[in-house]
């Protein structure tokens, strides 16, 4: 996304100086447009009403450009008024400059009537209407221009052909795409960098990487831009570790790194959760300059979901400049490893800050962040005043996700009648991530009747998903109500419904092995399995028993303790005692919940082995030490 939006800065900076007319500024303007600069926009507005400014084309053409970046609507369309007023509305100029003004601003009725009484439009008119519709999410009417352009004599430049590809990547049609690249060779664009990066982009976001692979390897000169390009197009598509040695290639062919590629590699250390490698990446932009606001909240999202909030907070105390995002970051690494108090603090720090003073307060992931942390750490006091402070005191309309937040928290306390009440009274229709809450909650509390209905209302909403009918089943089976187990496994078959496979990752010296339950690829299986036995005898001998009532119950006793034992993230801490030095912590994450069995292991596991061993499932961060987990049992 960094990539693309660095193209289209460019784009449209291109556009706006394109479409001047390339006159020299009088002394007079230049002073007029130096003492402008210096004022709010308002006041500015109020200076040319006022007949104190001197209203040239170039003059009205810098109001145009200045309320196109603040979104400034209402003092976009006072320039318009003046604009006719003074007699410019023929100026092609100054309507290229309108067209351009309102699309930032979102109003396309606005943009589209002055298209179209724009005299003798060129291309730079033409592209400005494309942008216009692509950044307002009106993509076919983007692509549809170019067919207009073309039965007008217009022929489209590199910048309108990036406009196009921006709105074919956001309709992830590869047809029209390849179509387009097609288009773009015959033009003899494809030599433009900026072109062939938002080629690369588009192929990753149709879900062709091998068309994008094609593309950069065509070019004859690769640019940082388009190693970046190929870092993002791999990782968009899943295959992390390919764009990590994307990255590694790119530095061994001697291309110098940027403040976008950091923050993409560092995003892509953070979707696989690989501590070492992020660590090294951050020494290297330590190394190399002075991380900006965008690598440092990068960086702090990276620890954070490396499960590491205090290398986090090093990042965030360090930064000299700290954005709204930057505050966030910092609350909801704290949120998601169960750091309650430590959120609060950050959150009535960012109050006292600077950023209030600026009047940049909080915005709603500010709320949904410290709602998060507060039900995470069963602060139900501080989420319900938080909760009320956030309505009453700053206006804000309660969001799904901070609703949601609260249910959590009620869930937790098991006030599970309120929990449903709130629910019911919620001022909008509950979507899943609601009622697969409450269904968490049930499930904890061991409320089958209650679980139902709300696993019920899930499979309405989303009747593919597989995580409402495993929940029901699981709870059925500790239940012993054997029949509702088979019946919702029968309703999983008969609605083509496949529980998602357990899949657990953990890194060993800058590589990430993955395991998946009862794995037998990995090339130390042996090693593997002859730990996992070790360990279920020592964990046996400290009173672990096999939690089995969620297996299969027409499975022999045996075979249910040996389902268990295998589980991918059991594979993974085996794996990880037998590749490291005794005492060191393990890191390790998993695309599901942690079954309870594996949750009571653990626990043991981190006692008798003097680990910390942390755990990143679908749910939460579990840092387990010394025989106890940081969720207390509430995941």
């Amino acid at each position: 996304m960094l990539v693309r939006l660095k193209c289209r800065i460019r784009a449209l900076r291109w556009v706006s100086t394109s479409s001047a007319r390339f006159f020299p500024l009088t002394e007079k303007e230049e002073q007029q447009i130096d003492r402008l600069e210096r004022l709010d926009l308002r006041d500015a507005v109020q200076l040319l009403e006022d007949r104190s400014v001197s209203p040239s084309a170039e003059v009205l053409a810098w109001y145009l450009r200045r309320c196109g970046s603040e979104a400034a609507i209402a003092e976009g369309k006072r320039i318009h008024y003046h604009i006719v007023l003074c007699g410019f509305k023929s100026s092609r100029y100054l309507c290229n400059l309108l067209v351009e003004m309102y699309g930032k601003c979102g109003s396309l009725q606005a943009a589209k009537s002055v298209f179209h009484i724009t005299p003798r439009r060129n291309v730079f008119s033409w592209t400005i209407m494309v942008a216009a519709f692509a950044h307002n999410g009106h993509y076919m009417d983007a692509l549809n221009l170019l067919e207009i352009m073309d039965l007008e004599g217009i022929s489209p430049n590199s910048i309108t052909f990036i406009e196009l590809l921006g709105a074919v990547a956001a309709l992830s049609w590869l047809d029209r795409g390849r179509a387009l690249h097609r288009r773009i060779a015959c033009c003899g664009f494809l030599a433009d960098i900026f072109v062939a990066n938002c080629l690369i982009n588009m192929y990753a976001k149709c879900r062709s990487l091998a068309d994008a692979c094609s593309v950069f390897e065509s070019l004859t000169s690769r640019s940082v831009i388009a190693w970046t390009a190929l870092v993002a197009a791999y990782a968009l598509n899943g295959f992390f570790r390919d764009a990590l040695k994307v990255f590694l290639l790119m530095t061994l062919d001697g291309v110098e790194p940027t403040e976008v590629t950091f923050v993409t590699v560092v995003d892509v250390c953070a979707d696989i959760a690989v501590f070492g490698i992020g660590r090294e990446v951050h020494g290297v932009i330590d190394a190399r300059s002075e991380a900006n606001v965008c690598v440092g909240n990068a960086l702090i999202n990276m620890y954070g979901k490396c499960a590491s909030p205090d290398e986090a907070r090093k990042v965030f105390d360090a930064m000299q400049r700290k954005d709204i995002i930057t505050w966030n970051s910092m609350i909801a690494v704290y949120g998601q490893n169960g750091y309650g108090f430590q959120a609060l603090e950050i959150y009535k720090r960012m109050q006292e800050s600077r950023m209030t003073i600026l009047g940049i307060t909080h915005d709603d992931i500010t709320f949904i962040g410290v709602l998060f942390a507060c039900s995470h750490a069963g602060l139900v006091k501080d989420s319900c005043k938080l909760y009320s402070s956030m309505i009453g005191d700053y206006g804000f309309k309660p969001t799904s996700l901070q609703c949601g937040c609260l249910i959590d928290l009620l869930g937790r306390a098991g006030w599970l009648d309120e929990a449903e009440e709130f629910i019911n009274s919620m001022p909008y229709h509950p979507d899943h991530t609601i009622w697969t809450i409450l269904l968490g909650a049930c499930i904890t509390h061991a409320d089958v009747e209650r679980a139902a209905r709300a696993a019920d209302r899930i499979m309405a909403l989303r009747p593919t998903d597989s995580g409402s009918y495993v929940a029901l089943s699981n709870l059925y089976a500790l239940a012993e109500r054997w029949d509702d187990m088979a019946r919702m496994r029968k309703l999983m078959d008969q609605r083509g419904v496949f529980k998602m496979a357990g899949k657990s990752s953990i890194e060993i010296g800058g590589v990430l092995h993955e395991f998946i339950a009862g794995d037998t690829s990995h090339p130390r299986k042996r090693e593997i399995y002859e730990e996992l036995r070790r360990i279920e005898g020592v964990i046996r001998e400290r009173g672990y028993v096999p939690d089995i009532k969620a297996v299969l119950h027409n499975a022999a006793r045996e075979a249910k303790e040996k389902m268990c034992c295998f589980h991918s993230e059991r594979l993974a801490i085996a794996f990880g005692m037998i590749s490291s030095p005794g005492g060191t912590e393990l890191r390790i994450m998993k695309n599901l919940r942690v079954c309870p069995d594996c949750h009571s292991a653990t626990k043991i596991i981190s006692k008798f082995s003097g680990r910390k061993i942390i755990v990143r499932d679908a749910n939460r961060f579990h840092e387990f030490r010394n025989g106890s987990c940081s969720c207390e049992d509430y995941w």
